[in-house]
């Protein structure tokens, strides 16, 4: 098991240019490529979860009201 996902979503070269190559360096963006190497390309996609805990529950909750 790989953790990929086939989500039938490819990324077009429009929506790739949409973002400076910083963002592609960030660690985060470094730490996706490195479980999806082919991620341009093969329409497939990272699989992840988080455990809720009651902090994070409240946080996600408050943010997701603040944005309201």
């Amino acid at each position: 098991m790989t953790g990929l996902f086939s989500v039938g979503i490819h990324l077009n070269e429009s929506t790739l240019a949409m973002y400076p190559d910083s963002y592609y360096r960030r660690p985060e963006a470094q730490a996706y490529a490195r479980l999806n190497p082919g991620w341009r390309e093969n329409g497939l996609f990272v699989g992840f979860w988080f455990r809720f805990t009651p902090g994070n529950l409240a946080k996600l909750i408050r943010t997701i009201v603040d944005k309201r």
